[in-house]
């Protein structure tokens, strides 16, 4: 598959094979990693579908871009083949006066235009840090924290400085972490989800600025569900894998949250603890973490199968009726 240098496109819970390799060509997440098999019978459903007009009742794919729910089934697949299939260009696409900004690592430039914009609100319809959560940029609607995500991945002797500029956002620009693509997707969720990133430094900071650890997004995904998907990987990698996950769980992570499809992070993980035994063992870490902490999840105790499931899906529904069939 050609590579396009200069691009971040966007994907997230994935099926992907895990090379531990660096793409030249950056995505949100993790499509590099699929196989070129996949990406051509993605490509082929993609076309499909047609942008305006779907059959047997399905959304077409503009109707999908502009709804909010969970998908499943060919909806989810339709939309996250446009999201895995698109790029932002990191040349022509972040020329304006904020992406400028986020390109060069301008933090100065950044600041000046903030104080110069907040001493002359009459001039703007919105605050500039509310402009700048706002802010959309490329085909999947990136927003900042992700595309400085991204940024700092494709160019590491940067990081500092994008660092340095993701606190002043946060402490004191205010602006929010919790935009998301149009997958539905938080900045949190791609650093510790998508396999080139795994940015547990980067993840600390969305988390103590109150991003959701348990977000759900336009699949119905956590950040859990990508971790526990995996195949058979290097050990460095699948340490790195283990210790993201502990992470994850050890900050109040919920792993019997389910997908549109049905599927939890707890039960993809029973199923492949035979290619990647550590990770079980991450997630016991990860809930003594939490339980130390005050912060472990209701669904981490054991649930009776007759008391109401933890996923709340259909509320008052039994355990044994619900999740417990997939347990």
């Amino acid at each position: 598959m050609a590579t396009k240098p200069n691009r971040v496109g966007d994907s997230f819970c994935s099926h992907y094979s895990s090379t531990g390799s660096k793409p030249s060509t950056i995505r949100q997440f993790g499509a590099a990693h699929n196989s070129v098999r996949q990406q051509q019978c993605r490509g082929r459903l993609y076309r499909l579908i047609p942008e305006e007009h779907a059959a047997d009742g399905r959304r077409s794919l503009q109707q999908l871009k502009n709804s909010s729910d969970i998908l499943s089934g060919i909806e989810e697949q339709t939309l996250r083949t446009f999201c895995t299939s698109e790029y932002l260009d990191v040349i022509t696409g972040l020329s304006d006066v904020y992406g400028t900004f986020l390109k060069d690592a301008d933090l100065p430039g950044l600041q000046r235009h903030f104080e110069q914009a907040s001493s002359n609100p009459s001039t703007a319809s919105a605050s500039p840090s509310d402009e700048l959560f706002a802010a959309r940029w490329g085909p999947t609607r990136i927003p900042v924290y992700n595309v400085i995500l991204t940024l700092m991945y494709m160019n590491p002797s940067s990081r500092l400085q994008r660092l340095q500029m993701i606190d002043w956002l946060i402490d004191k620009a205010r602006v929010s972490v919790d935009g998301t693509d149009l997958s539905g997707t938080s900045a949190l969720m791609h650093s510790i989800s998508t396999k080139p990133y795994m940015d547990v430094e980067f993840a600390q900071r969305m988390f103590d600025a109150g991003a959701n650890i348990n977000l759900r997004n336009r699949y119905g995904c956590t950040a859990a569900h990508d971790l526990v998907m995996v195949r058979p990987m290097e050990p460095a990698k699948e340490r790195k894998v283990a210790e993201v996950l502990t992470w994850f769980v050890g900050h109040g992570g919920d792993l019997d949250i389910k997908e549109g499809n049905g599927m939890s992070a707890r039960y993809i993980l029973g199923r492949v603890k035979r290619i990647a035994p550590s990770l079980e063992q991450a997630v016991l870490v990860g809930e003594a973490q939490a339980k130390e902490q005050g912060k472990a999840h209701t669904t981490m105790k054991k649930v009776g199968q007759n008391e109401p499931c933890p996923c709340g899906e259909v509320p008052g529904r039994k355990y044994k009726k619900c999740c417990g069939k997939k347990a």
